[in-house]
């Protein structure tokens, strides 16, 4: 489970609600905290170690429980809310797939594989077709050798009587439907003489479209890489040849150091030599001791929060540190993340870069660092907790500091309680700036105090950004445009024009990193105070805190760069991906990434971490790119990918390409292409039916085992559950009679071989009755004890493969194939259980014909129930976690919902 998962999302807040209306007085308060605990837990990579959203929702209770009977509470309610939740699942939507897509985040908008697979069919057949191999005669078949055929193996043969008891392993029974086809003759229309140039010219320039993709891919074959690496990508660093250091003027921090290494009057005394002489000497001569205290050289104790390894506030804080100790300023760094109580570790350089190392908690820093002086660089949040809004736990030793200084990122006018708790706990409350230290350095020697703020100093801090600044981080859906319009003002009006050149310069990389900032920053800042000054400002900004920034406010910052700051960015960037190609020497910036196999990458451009459509947008928007911006709204994001020209033509445009080279070849080669429409062959395709002998016996119903319960007679059962390939031939079997049949929604996979799925009981048992007609034979649902004797094949475990899920043994939300939680996969997949059958647990959930019961271990009968209000269904779903898919597990329906199924034949066995 991933923070990012649009499910956890949902029931997240489903389950947020739940507990205020059960009186937990859940309000925007609590829900900050939990989104900020998740977004820590994402981050450390802690979050990914729970495999479900209900674990998730059971570890966030120390955070909304405030009383104890709460606590005791919590359990239950959450078990009811998780049982309510499975049945609206199921009553809203029995495909799982629909019910967890992504599809409202843009970011998570996929090109499928499947579209690449066939269209990769597609270029095959077009190549096929221009060679001349494929033939468009078709074979005549005799009708004599059309009907119905069984077949035992692969020799034909009569359908036998099998004894009650068959010797393993049971045989395999296949039906198989053939219509007798004609022979096609060619012939070329009329038209086709006057329609050739037009067909020409529109395969033509589908050619062309297609060679213009391959280059423009060709030409942004690079890409940022975002969160994690792709085994199709090599890694190269995108470097600093010549790196911009972070430095606070020379004069402040020399003027600063000087007052913060001033010696003091410390604890320590020692003999006055002077003064005892001349004490005796007024005494007469008696001696009279006379003591002096040591003055001592300070130190300091500096604790910083760092929330991302990539924090612009940590890094702007390790600079005015690193330039303080250079100037002879003794200093201990250390680090935390939130708050202090939680924990402080000190960084160093090791071989995969800054790690962490030596966590200590607070109470222990106190005393060993007892008598240091304290600074502090956080937000003052920090200091109180922000569901009670009392000062946290670590406050109570904060008396081991006699002297101590808080500074923080947010300019004055953004002061509010949380800096009036922090001054109320004896800190001197000072704004991020060197001016700043030079303060502080001045009340720690003398006592002295007076701070003049540079007129130049960002001020107007976003007032969207001071009560929710982590929602505008993990908020992946794009706000209202009033809103963006009004945090854009707000930006521009606390950054300045300059600097908001500079903030949007940085929203054109997907990763957000200190040196990547400063790189930037040099380009629009030559003065080295106005850098320091800005990367001050842009550092406060959640985005910068937390290293991430969501697509829909990059777009939105990337095309607010003026014509000559874009201009100059555009030739920046270029010049350092073509220097990282060359893997050039210098800083290291950010991680970047090339795609081997060009072609899969082209086909598969939209999956991956690695592709981002912001920086695409932006290398390669041409004069062709600007004109496409300037279409209405709706039309281009009906065009394009995410209504941006420069990273591809949409889905629907590109399958036209093969068909627009299809009529090209249709104009080339059309005398030996083209066929009579009219003498296409009619009638029904071939579509096999594979049933499975199941011999009679007895197993223990249920789980933990109950009745024994005796299968007195064998049956056969389909081998793979219905598909829609053999749905369909139904339908249009019954259209031919004039019975108007609903063919059932296609699912995610398609259809074909796909399981169908979206087929209430009433239609399941309308099909079973026309295979009865069509075969000859005695077909229905099985009964759930059929079923379940059928699926278990003689195993006494919960699956028929062990007692463990393991993995790629079946399809659900855990089970390890690749279709977990996504869509049903094609029928025959995984391995068969003993007696040959496919897909007995998960892919979808089968219908049976056994009326639901509760005691139906003791009492239910094992024939067909007539009338029932809720069928029983088995097997479980592709969206269902392993536990539901057992071979015991059974469920109940309406039989209004719309499932799979499966089909038995007894009439063989009788």
């Amino acid at each position: 489970m991933s923070f990012n998962d649009p499910s956890l999302g949902a029931m997240l807040d489903a389950w947020l609600s739940y507990l205020d209306q059960a009186g937990f007085k859940i309000g925007v308060r609590e829900r900050l905290q939990v989104q900020r605990l998740l977004v820590q837990l994402s981050v450390r990579g802690e979050l990914v170690q729970h495999r479900s959203a209900t674990e998730v929702l059971a570890f966030i209770r120390p955070l909304l429980c405030t009383k104890p009977e709460q606590q005791r509470q919590y359990a239950s309610l959450l078990a009811q809310f998780t049982t309510q939740q499975r049945a609206d699942d199921h009553s809203s939507d029995p495909n799982p797939a629909n019910r967890n897509s992504p599809q409202t985040d843009p970011e998570s908008r996929k090109f499928k594989r499947w579209h690449a697979v066939l269209l990769i069919g597609a270029l095959v057949l077009l190549t096929i077709i221009a060679l001349g191999i494929w033939n468009p005669f078709q074979p005549p078949i005799d009708p004599s050798k059309g009907g119905f055929s069984a077949t035992n193996g692969d020799s034909a043969q009569s359908l036998p009587s099998p004894p009650l008891t068959p010797e393993p392993p049971p045989p395999e029974l296949t039906f198989e439907f053939a219509q007798p086809s004609i022979p096609v003759a060619p012939a070329i229309p009329e038209w086709f003489s006057a329609a050739r140039p037009t067909l020409l010219t529109v395969g033509g320039a589908s050619l062309l479209m297609l060679l213009w993709l391959l280059w423009a891919h060709w030409r942004r074959q690079l890409y940022l890489q975002n969160t994690r690496t792709d085994r199709e990508i090599e890694q190269f660093f995108l470097t600093d040849p010549n790196p911009v250091p972070l430095e606070p003027a020379p004069t402040i921090i020399r003027s600063a150091a000087r007052l913060m290494r001033q010696p003091y009057a410390g604890q320590r005394t020692a003999l006055d030599s002077l003064t005892t002489i001349r004490a005796t000497l007024q005494a007469g001569g008696v001696l009279s001791l006379r003591y002096r205290l040591l003055k001592q050289t300070p130190e300091y104790l500096v604790l910083i929060d760092q929330r991302h390894p990539a924090d612009h506030h940590a890094a702007y804080s390790d600079a005015l540190i690193a330039a303080l100790m250079q100037n002879g300023v003794a200093a201990d760094v250390l680090y935390f993340e939130g708050a202090p109580q939680t924990g402080c570790w000190r960084m160093r350089t090791g071989a995969q870069g800054r790690e962490r190392f030596g966590q200590t908690t607070f109470a222990e820093l106190a005393a060993r660092y007892a008598g240091h002086r304290l600074l502090m660089f956080a937000e003052a949040l920090a200091l109180v907790d922000e569901v009670t809004g009392l000062p946290r736990h670590w406050v109570t030793f904060l008396n081991a500091f006699p002297q101590r200084a808080w500074l923080t990122p947010m300019p004055l006018n953004a002061w509010s309680w949380a800096e009036q708790a922090a001054d109320e706990q004896g800190f001197l409350v000072l704004p991020m700036q060197p001016e700043s230290l030079a303060t502080a350095a001045g009340w720690f020697s003398a006592g002295q105090l007076g701070l003049a703020v540079g007129a130049d100093w960002p001020l107007n801090y976003p007032s969207l950004l001071r009560d929710n600044a982590l929602a505008w981080v993990i908020q992946r859906n794009a706000p209202p445009d009033t809103v963006q319009e009004e945090l854009l003002f707000q930006l521009r009006d606390y950054l300045g024009a300059q600097r908001f050149q500079w903030l949007c310069a940085c929203s054109i990389f997907p990763a957000i990193s200190p040196a990547m900032t400063l790189v930037l920053g040099r380009e629009i800042n030559a003065d080295s105070r106005d850098l320091m000054l800005g990367m001050a400002a842009i550092g406060a900004l959640p985005w910068f805190r937390h290293a991430f920034m969501p697509a829909w406010l990059r777009l939105q910052l990337v095309h607010r760069l003026n014509s000559t700051s874009e201009a100059h960015f555009r030739q920046i960037i270029e010049k350092r991906l073509i220097h990282a190609i060359d893997k050039g020497k210098g800083a290291p910036l950010l991680t970047l990434a090339r795609h081997k196999r060009l072609l899969a990458a082209w086909l598969h451009r939209r999956r991956g971490p690695a592709r981002d459509v912001v920086l695409v947008d932006f290398l390669h928007r041409g004069p062709l790119v600007r004109l496409a911006q300037r279409l209405p709204e709706v039309l281009r994001k009906r065009l394009f990918h995410q209504g941006m020209p420069a990273y591809g033509i949409a889905k629907g445009l590109l399958w036209l390409l093969p068909a627009g080279l299809l009529f090209g070849l249709l104009g080339w080669k059309g005398e030996s292409i083209l066929i009579d429409p009219v003498s296409a062959p009619p009638g029904d395709p071939a579509i096999p039916v594979t049933l499975v002998l199941i011999p009679s016996g007895s197993f223990n119903f249920g789980d933990p085992p109950g009745k024994s319960v005796q299968i007195a007679k064998p049956f056969y059962l389909g081998k793979y559950e219905v598909t829609y390939a053999q749905y369909d031939d139904y339908i249009q079997a019954q259209q031919q009679k004039g019975i108007q049949v609903k063919s059932p929604d296609t699912a995610t996979g398609g259809r074909g071989n796909q399981p169908v799925v979206y087929v209430d009981y009433k239609d399941a048992v309308d099909y079973a009755a026309w295979l009865s007609e069509r075969t000859k034979l005695s077909c229905r649902l099985p009964t759930e004890f059929e079923w379940e004797y059928a699926a278990r094949a003689g195993t006494p475990t919960k699956y028929y493969w062990g007692g463990d899920v393991g993995k790629n043994n079946a399809n659900c939300d855990g089970c390890g194939s690749r279709w977990d939680n996504q869509q049903a996969a094609p029928v025959g997949q995984f391995k068969a259980n003993p007696w040959k059958l496919h897909d007995m647990s998960g892919n979808v959930w089968e219908w049976t014909c056994s009326d639901y019961s509760n005691d139906s271990q003791n009492n239910a009968p094992q024939q067909c129930a007539s009338d029932s209000f809720a069928r029983v269904v088995r097997g479980g779903s592709w969206g269902s976690n392993p536990d539901i898919v057992r071979s015991s597990v059974r469920y109940d329906y309406h039989p209004d919902f719309r499932l799979g199924f499966r089909v038995l034949c007894e009439s063989p066995i009788e």
